[in-house]
């Protein structure tokens, strides 16, 4: 059985593209986008009015525009992050 903390005395291929595989899911979930926070607009990229809201919902739209603003985007654990930048190094 293999370790996922330690690696083999001899690496083997299947633990090695286990935790490839496992660190590229954490760096996937790492808010890496854009530019720093610190440079960053607060306003909305757009502005929906009223009429816009009634168009959506007339094309059943609506629905899945709310599903997507209301979606909540998952951050590594530390532990995550730490075992993930082990793999790169």
């Amino acid at each position: 059985m293999l370790d996922e903390d330690h690696p083999p005395p001899k690496w083997c291929g299947d633990w090695v593209s286990r935790r490839w595989v496992d660190r590229l899911k954490t760096l996937r979930l790492s808010p890496l986008k854009g530019m720093p926070s610190g440079f960053k607009n607060a306003w909305p990229p757009y502005l929906v009015e009223w009429e816009d809201l009634l168009a959506q919902q007339e094309q059943g739209e609506l629905e899945a525009t709310q599903r997507e603003q209301n979606r909540a985007r998952l951050q590594p654990s530390l532990r995550d992050v730490t075992r993930a930048e082990a793999v790169v190094c």
